[in-house]
């Protein structure tokens, strides 16, 4: 039924009515009903929050204070740097322990897989590279860890003539609030990256051969503004400060007892409250009332509880989102054994392995395009695809599977040693093999002068025969 027609009938005027007064009454009970449901859906809207644009309309309710990009990353930056009033050590927790198993024990440079030629050049140049730029050290630490917080990372190339070696600078968003193009068709390939700073030192217009930029989380078109793990829990970060904070509030409170004193009427009671024995009477001293009694009160409620509970629920929350074990809050106790705590760490190992391909992915094209500007600015023709970039993963499990799989077949000879090494997370397989090669050759120089005349000691994987005696040195013999 349309709603004139409904109105009609629920207010019917007396017979022979006027038409015009009629249809005025109709026409402002009409708005007034239009008013009134407004009114009424406003009112649901926002109770159940079922609004067109939560951002532009919902005022009651803030479920995300930090709703954009710049918000995001300067809380976090502010918080890892110990300059916000809340989330400050949770927030240094989860961005450390996050970096460090993403970089583990650091980036290594490897030969291509199936590169046929030799690519000592190449390795040498690199390590001296890596060295010269702080990258074989913490430098891979500090980026990594401003990545956790801003999502992303780019690094800027130049040659150092006067050192002659390829110098790379890091520039943190939150400093630089720099602007990477893509290809229209490519949200992946990165053709342009430009800063307007205050001054023309610090302002950068840069092609892909002079930088190199990675983004490790956010969806496809967030080119320029991809949300890390920890940005996105920063509420959970804050208010889990909060909850500890209140609850230390209401130890404060309540977990010290209250000395209460009870007498029969009113006049007794201020003559012992003005008594001297009173005043000089401390908790866990001695003390005699005459008819009255003595109790110490302490809080027996258990609405203490409700905080302990938000408490552990920012720690699972924290913990679910970023992969950071709950043990590494310091809350063991929600761990139910010891297969679960070993569980959680494989877990951050699971969690961070997206994040560990795309740094690998960094550091190889970051390698590749130092060798390139190389050869143009010092007349080199290093082949950039020799090499390779890695960062090992490093874990019990690994280390268990090494222990139970690769060695014993090592041991049998159904694998070679530069296989074995090539599991060890911070074992560069060719040096090691040259340090193996050098020691081998020292000890049968070593044995040969020994044992001159008498075969070679040693294992028989060594090269000798295994069958020599030992010499006796200056013992006598009988």
């Amino acid at each position: 039924m349309e709603k004139t027609s409904f109105l009609k009938k629920l207010f019917t005027l007396p017979p022979n009515p006027d038409v015009v007064a009629r249809d005025t009454v109709i026409q402002a009970m009409s708005e007034k009903l239009d008013r009134a449901t407004i009114s009424i859906q406003a009112a649901a809207d926002i109770l159940t929050g079922n609004t067109d644009d939560d951002d532009a309309t919902d005022t009651h309710y803030t479920g995300n204070p930090y709703p954009t990009y710049t918000k995001k990353v300067t809380a976090l930056t502010k918080m890892y740097d110990g300059k916000k009033a809340w989330g400050n050590d949770v927030a240094k927790c989860v961005v450390d322990v996050r970096a460090a198993f993403l970089i583990g024990s650091g980036v290594q440079v490897i030969k291509t897989v199936g590169f046929e030629k030799t690519a000592d050049r190449e390795l040498k140049f690199i390590r001296e590279f890596m060295k010269f730029n702080n990258l074989d050290e913490d430098a891979p630490q500090e980026w990594s860890k401003n990545s956790e917080i801003e999502g992303k990372a780019l690094v800027v190339l130049k040659p150092d003539k006067k050192e002659k070696m390829i110098s790379t600078i890091y520039k943190p968003w939150y400093q630089f609030g720099y602007t990477v193009d893509t290809n229209e068709t490519n949200y992946y390939d990165y053709v342009r990256t430009h800063y307007i700073g205050s001054s023309a030192k610090v302002s950068f217009d840069l092609l892909p051969p002079n930088f190199v930029y990675k983004r490790f989380a956010g969806t496809t078109v967030a080119v320029n503004e991809p949300v890390s793990k920890a940005a996105m829990v920063l509420r959970d970060i804050q208010d889990l400060d909060k909850s500890m904070w209140d609850w230390r509030k209401i130890n404060h409170l309540y977990a010290s007892p209250t000395p209460v004193f009870s007498f029969e009427d009113e006049d007794t009671a201020k003559r012992f409250n003005d008594s001297i024995e009173f005043k000089n009477w401390r908790i866990g001293k001695g003390i005699i009332i005459a008819n009255a009694k003595f109790d110490l009160v302490c809080y027996s409620g258990e609405g203490y509880t409700t905080v302990k509970d938000e408490v552990e629920y920012h720690v699972r929350k924290i913990s679910g989102s970023t992969g950071v074990p709950v043990h590494f809050f310091g809350y063991p106790d929600l761990l139910s054994n010891r297969d679960t705590a070993e569980a959680l760490v494989e877990g951050i190992v699971l969690s961070t392995n997206k994040e560990r391909k795309t740094w690998i992915g960094f550091y190889q094209e970051l390698f590749r395009k130092a060798i390139i500007m190389y050869n143009e600015n010092f007349q080199q023709d290093m082949n950039p695809e020799a090499i390779n970039a890695d960062i090992p993963e490093i874990s019990s499990k690994k280390m268990l599977e090494i222990e139970k799989v690769w060695l014993p077949m090592y041991e049998a000879g159904a694998i070679s040693l530069p296989t074995l090494l090539d599991q060890l997370a911070t074992v560069e397989v060719d040096v090691e093999l040259e340090k193996v090669k050098k020691e081998k050759k020292e000890n049968e120089a070593i044995y040969q002068s020994r044992n001159s005349g008498n075969g070679e000691l040693g294992n028989p994987r060594n090269g000798g025969s295994g069958n020599a005696r030992p010499n006796q040195g200056n013992r006598p013999t009988s």
